[in-house]
């Protein structure tokens, strides 16, 4: 069983719906992070701390706002170049010896996989073996074209391999929980690249696009 579903619909829509709340988020962040370090620095260096001084006499509060914006550009272009891969390159690929998850980050042996739990259609929790130790990894099957299709794709393939497999409801806590970690690991993690692993998983097997 070959099945490499392609995520062709992105538009810009998605991503602004996507990334613009991030970067929002982002610029805060940063913003309070750069005031806390400019406080810790004062205090550490000055027996006198005063704020008012620095923020109003000395442009303290300005070159904070204007770094902390810097930051969020430069994560903004590392979105824009990760969304420019998620729209080539397929998410998902369930093989008869691995299943790929994530454009190619993920990578699982289905002979460590030991559980798989999908919640609410949407997030993917799987328990796998790895030096002796069991590990596990959160997914999100939002990118996927053709979503119920490999779910039930992906529970065949858990059943013929008799590993544990469960379908259950998704949570609020569950779902925010999702999106932030899905959202740090795609601006922490580089997108490996792995075609050449995609063609060899592909070589000699009938490959067909999900609608």
């Amino acid at each position: 069983m070959s099945q490499p579903y392609y995520m062709k619909d992105v538009k810009k829509s998605t991503f602004a719906l996507e990334w613009i709340p991030f970067l929002i988020v982002d610029v805060s962040i940063s913003l309070c992070g750069c005031i806390l370090a400019g406080i810790a620095l004062e205090i550490l260096f000055t027996r006198e701390f005063i704020m008012r001084d620095y923020f109003y006499e000395e442009g303290f509060l300005f070159a904070i706002i204007v770094l902390s914006f810097l930051l969020s550009i430069r994560d903004y272009f590392k979105a824009r170049k990760i969304y420019r891969i998620i729209k080539e390159k397929p998410f998902a690929l369930i093989d008869d010896k691995k299943l790929v998850l994530c454009h190619g980050i993920d990578s699982f042996s289905w002979e460590h996989v030991k559980d798989v739990v999908v919640e609410g259609g949407r997030k993917v929790v799987i328990t796998f073996t790895e030096e002796g130790e069991q590990k596990k990894k959160v997914n999100d099957l939002k990118w996927v074209t053709g979503k119920d299709d490999f779910i039930q794709s992906l529970k065949r393939a858990c059943n013929e391999r008799n590993i544990s497999y469960r379908e259950s409801e998704m949570t609020l806590s569950s779902w925010v929980g999702l999106s932030l970690r899905m959202m740090k690991r795609l601006l922490l993690e580089n997108l490996p690249e792995r075609k050449k692993e995609y063609h060899k998983c592909q070589k000699g097997e009938k490959v067909h696009e999900v609608p």
